[in-house]
């Protein structure tokens, strides 16, 4: 089996996720949130993956966070950029076997997100929740178009069921490599995560409260390429990682606290 790769959202028709992008010896290291089809968890605290957050913030760096961004290359006036405040990585993280799991990390922004048409709030899923086979859900992102491909500069989005574990972990998919603490999707050979979406959203709509929740966080993709078949795109499974987000964020802070436009 190939080593697995960071992804990028590629399908025959539309593509997906990447969560930031940097200058070649950067001072402003800015982080790329998908808001379009939304995975902020609250106003101020953003979930994403570690493989998609630079390192730990030291003086030489300054980071920021842009919400409500469509087009990498445009203006557009619905994009700010946000500063932020604190960034928390998984403890138990391994920056070079991401397949090992815990690929999640917190941003804490400066100042609390103003919601407008293209900026809006998902959920956390309950804890420990799964999604049948085949659920539909939607990835979105900037990642390559395609295996060797080129970023997209739109934001993309497709339809990625979700492969469920007991589908995702036999011996011709990902086999003993998938952990119970991620969730696949796709797996079809056509809609797939590619290099540069790590840290996108794998969000689903929950029919019985009208919400939409962010049940997982592309983490990688095969090193066969990016849409093989059986070899879906692996997210971490948010409805794992509950403890963990109340215990390292302040419950002062895990509240709504947006404010309207």
């Amino acid at each position: 089996m190939s080593e697995p790769s960071a992804p990028s959202t590629q399908s025959s028709s539309s593509p997906a996720p990447s969560t930031f992008s940097s200058t070649l010896i950067p001072t402003v290291i800015t982080i790329i949130i998908l808001i379009t089809t939304v995975i902020m968890i609250i106003a101020t605290i953003i979930i994403s993956s570690t493989s998609s957050v630079p390192p730990p913030p030291s003086s030489k760096f300054t980071y920021r966070v842009f919400v409500g961004k469509h087009n990498l290359v445009k203006e557009e006036l619905s994009a700010k950029a946000i500063l932020t405040e604190k960034i928390i990585v998984h403890e138990k993280w391994n920056p070079i076997f991401v397949a090992f799991g815990n690929d999640v990390a917190l941003i804490k922004l400066a100042e609390p997100v103003v919601l407008s048409d293209q900026v809006q709030l998902a959920c956390l899923p309950a804890a420990g929740s799964l999604l049948p086979n085949l659920y539909p859900c939607y990835v979105t992102g900037w990642g390559r178009l395609y295996t060797g491909g080129p970023i997209a500069e739109n934001l993309q989005q497709a339809l990625m069921p979700v492969a469920d574990h007991a589908t995702c972990s036999q011996p011709d998919w990902w086999g003993s490599t998938l952990r119970t603490s991620m969730v696949c999707g796709g797996g079809d050979g056509i809609v797939g995560g590619c290099n540069g979406d790590s840290g996108g959203p794998l969000n689903c709509k929950n029919d019985q409260e009208g919400t939409w929740e962010v049940h997982g966080i592309a983490s990688f993709v095969s090193g066969m390429g990016c849409n093989y078949v059986r070899k879906p795109t692996v997210f971490t499974r948010v409805s794992a990682f509950n403890d963990w987000i109340d215990q390292v964020a302040p419950p002062s802070i895990v509240q709504w606290s947006a404010s309207s436009p």
